[in-house]
């Protein structure tokens, strides 16, 4: 099954796991539990860039998708082993070391592949969907080019005067 992913939607997940993360970097973390404390920050970071990816491809792959967020979190905290003075100078920043961190941690690529691996599973197995998918008999579907009334019977097969129909009678004719 082909995942469409509703912008707004993702947008909306965006934003509230971006406020998730900010908590999860301001004392109100202290007094969650600790290791919650420890490793929600780059667990939700690695699912807010996953839904970001999601909102800004919104037809790219669960599994391509999951495969650039590794790449790219693996890529930033590898970074984090590079040291120079306008380097650390940037991490030192607020924005700096919210997007390319301080210092690299193995428990770090830990995270990474649980936030991720959660939007992946959580978009898999459809708790990221706002609609209904397109194979479902029944459901409507508003693409262009769609074909809605193939489904319309229940039985998957064309319906007599459709566009599907139509198209069935016109190459049995050419045969």
């Amino acid at each position: 099954m082909k995942i469409r992913r509703s912008r707004l939607h993702y947008a909306m997940l965006t934003a509230i796991v971006i406020v998730a993360g900010c908590a999860a970097c301001s004392e109100l973390s202290e007094s969650w539990p600790g290791f919650v404390a420890r490793h929600s920050a780059d667990t939700l970071w690695a699912l807010m860039v996953f839904l970001g990816l999601g909102l800004l491809f919104p037809t790219l792959s669960t599994a391509s998708i999951a495969c650039v967020v590794l790449v790219f979190a693996f890529g930033v905290e590898g970074s984090q082993l590079y040291h120079a003075p306008w380097i650390d100078a940037f991490r030192d920043t607020l924005v700096g070391a919210l997007t390319i961190g301080s210092h690299f941690s193995w428990s770090a690529c830990a995270c990474y592949v649980v936030g991720c691996g959660a939007a992946a599973l959580a978009e898999v197995t459809g708790l990221t969907r706002h609609d209904t998918p397109a194979d479902v008999p029944g459901h409507t579907d508003n693409r262009i080019g769609a074909d809605n009334n193939a489904v319309a019977n229940g039985s998957g097969a064309p319906v007599a005067g459709t566009a599907s129909a139509l198209g069935q009678e016109q190459r049995k004719g050419a045969t």
